[in-house]
């Protein structure tokens, strides 16, 4: 079964939070959207791994600023790096309203960011 994103497109994604409630948010807010090839990990440490283990790119990253140990503005900055992933679309999920924040972010390689 192929997974189609709206109009026909496939989107592989990867999604970087350690709260499951997130993770159920996400998956009902973009399985009926047609997204249905989500991953899910609960840490940076998790995230490179299934990164590592992929057996084709993913094409878009949805990582929450706040992780346990190295935080989601350094995995943004640590997928920037990677060749496959110069140009992917990198969203930063954050609860934070401090602007600082986001410059750390958008300075990590982040292409926007949406608020929980």
């Amino acid at each position: 079964m192929v997974n189609h994103g709206p109009k026909g497109t496939v989107m592989k994604i990867l999604a970087v939070d350690d709260d499951p409630v997130i993770h159920e948010l996400l998956s009902a807010a973009l399985k009926p959207q047609g997204y249905l090839d989500l991953t899910f990990a609960a840490s940076a440490e998790e995230a490179l791994a299934r990164i590592d283990q992929a057996d084709s790119p993913f094409e878009c990253f949805l990582l929450d600023v706040q992780l346990p140990g190295s935080d989601g503005i350094s995995l943004c900055r640590t997928i920037r790096v990677t060749e496959d992933y110069r140009v992917t679309p990198i969203i930063m999920i954050t609860g934070s309203r401090q602007p600082e924040v986001m410059d750390r972010a958008f300075g990590a390689g982040a292409t926007d960011y949406v608020s929980k």
